[in-house]
Formats: C-alpha cells, sequence, structure tokens
C-alpha cells in the first residue's frame, strides 16, 4: 500500500517563499525533504505557482523599499535603482563598436614602470 501524500499548506508554501527562504529551507519548515519539495513541485501546478507568487511578493517587497529610499535621497539606492533600472543611460560599462572597417589604435601605458 504506498504511503499518502503528506498535506502541505499552500499558503505557507508562498509566505516563505515571500521570506526569500530558499527551496531547501521551505522544505525544512513544511517538515518534508528536499526531493519530496522537488517531486511536489513537479506534480502540482498549483504548488509552483505558489512559490512563484511569492517570489514575486517578496521581490516587490524589496523593491518597494529599495524605491522609497531612493525617493528619500539615500544616493546609493538612488544609483543601485538607476543602473538596475535603466542600464543603458546608468551603465560604467564601456562600449566599443568593433563592427567598423577602421583600423583601431590601442595604447598600453604600464603604470608599473620606476
Amino acid at each position: 500500500m504506498p504511503k499518502p501524500k503528506i498535506e502541505i499548506d499552500l499558503n505557507k508554501v508562498e509566505a516563505l517563499a515571500a521570506l526569500g527562504d530558499t527551496q531547501e529551507e521551505i522544505a525544512r519548515s513544511l517538515g518534508i525533504s528536499s526531493r519530496t519539495f522537488d517531486n511536489r513541485k513537479r506534480e502540482s501546478a498549483e504548488f509552483a505557482d505558489a512559490i512563484k507568487r511569492g517570489r514575486e511578493k517578496g521581490i516587490t517587497q524589496i523593491e518597494n523599499v529599495l524605491f522609497k529610499a531612493a525617493r528619500e535621497g539615500n544616493m546609493t539606492a538612488c544609483i543601485f535603482y538607476l543602473k538596475n533600472r535603466c542600464p543603458e543611460r546608468w551603465s560604467e560599462r564601456s562600449h566599443v563598436d568593433l563592427s567598423s572597417s577602421q583600423p583601431v589604435l590601442l595604447k598600453i601605458i604600464d603604470d608599473l614602470k620606476d
């Protein structure tokens, strides 16, 4: 006779995911093995959706805190927010176009000379 399936509270799964818990941490909190967790996630769309909803809620909460800090003048939060939300305008990366047929002159500066 097969073992009965463990009842898992999807609201608890969602709440733990919203806190940023890893899948292993959620499984431990539920009192199940990582293997059972993985099997349930694969077998049940509702279970997988609870994890996704929770993760999204947690990320949204953190985004809101970051945005509020930026709006209140926290310069680090401003820079972090802009670099991640508008990387095309707020990036420190240089772009070199190598599609041109023009030669490129590179000058190497050796600061280690005496």
